[in-house]
C-alpha cells in the first residue's frame, strides 16, 4: 500500500512481483502529475486513488487561518475529481497530522468544501490529534473508501498542537492507551456496508523501534488481536 511508483514499466513490474506473492496494489502512489497516478490505480483496477496536494503552507501561506485553506485546495482537486471520474476512480484524503484534515472538525469542513472527495480513515492520526474515529464512522460513514487502523500510545507530555514523537507513538492494534476500540471500529463498518480495503499500519518510528522489535513482530500482534475479536 503506497508504494512510489516511479514509470509505467515499474508499474508493471511491482504490480507482478506483488502478485507473484499473492498481494495486490491497492494504493499506487507516483507519476509526475495527479492524472498519472490515477491512471496507474485505474490501470490496477484499483476503485480508489490518494493524491497528496502538498504542504498545507503552500495554499494561502503560513499565516492563514487553517480553515480558509479549504476553499484553496478545492480549487486544486476540482479537475482532479474530474479527471478520476473519467477513469471511474475516486479520489480519497488522507487523515493525517501535519496536513490538511487532522481532526473530527477538519473532516466535517472537508466534506463540505470539496465535494466528491472520500475520506481515507486513519485511526491512529486521528486519536493522535485527539480525535474519534466512531465519529466519522457515524457522521460519513458513506465517504469512508480506505481506512488505515493502528492504534496510537500518549505519553503524559502529548500536545496534539506541539507533537513530541520521542516518547509517543503509534502502537500494533490493542497496544494503546487512548482507549481505541477497534473492534468497535471494524463493526461500525460493517453496519454502513463498508467494502473498501483496510490497511493494518505501523509507522517505524524511533520510540517503536527502540523495543527491538522488528515490524513483522508488530504485525503479527496486530493479526493476532484481530483474530481474537472474530476477523
Amino acid at each position: 500500500e503506497g508504494l512510489d511508483i516511479r514509470s509505467a514499466e515499474d508499474l508493471v513490474e511491482t504490480a507482478a512481483a506483488a502478485h507473484a506473492w499473492g498481494l495486490h496494489l491497492v494504493n499506487a502512489k507516483g507519476g509526475r502529475t495527479p492524472g498519472q497516478c490515477i491512471r496507474y490505480n485505474a490501470a490496477l483496477g484499483n476503485k480508489v486513488c490518494e493524491i497528496w496536494e502538498g504542504f498545507i503552507e503552500d495554499f494561502g501561506g503560513e499565516d492563514l487561518p487553517h480553515k480558509d485553506r479549504f476553499p484553496l485546495v478545492a480549487k486544486f482537486f476540482a479537475p482532479v475529481i474530474a479527471e478520476a471520474t473519467r477513469f471511474g476512480v475516486q479520489l480519497t484524503h488522507h487523515i493525517h497530522m501535519g496536513q490538511l484534515v487532522v481532526t473530527n472538525d477538519d473532516v466535517d469542513t472537508m466534506v463540505r468544501a470539496i465535494p466528491g472527495m472520500g475520506i481515507m480513515l486513519d485511526t491512529g492520526h486521528l486519536l493522535a490529534a485527539g480525535g474519534d474515529p466512531m465519529r466519522v464512522i457515524r457522521d460519513h460513514g458513506k465517504l469512508i473508501n480506505h481506512v488505515h487502523l493502528k492504534d496510537f500510545h500518549a505519553a503524559d507530555n502529548w500536545d496534539p498542537e506541539n507533537p513530541d514523537w520521542t516518547r509517543s507513538h503509534f502502537e500494533a492494534l490493542g497496544q494503546g492507551n487512548v482507549g481505541f476500540d477497534a473492534g468497535a471500529a471494524l463493526k461500525g463498518l460493517e453496519q454502513i456496508g463498508y467494502d473498501g480495503w483496510i490497511s493494518v499500519e505501523l509507522d517505524p518510528q524511533k520510540p517503536v523501534m527502540a523495543k527491538g522489535i522488528r515490524p513483522a513482530q508488530y504485525m503479527r500482534q496486530s493479526r493476532e488481536y484481530l483474530r481474537s475479536l472474530g476477523y
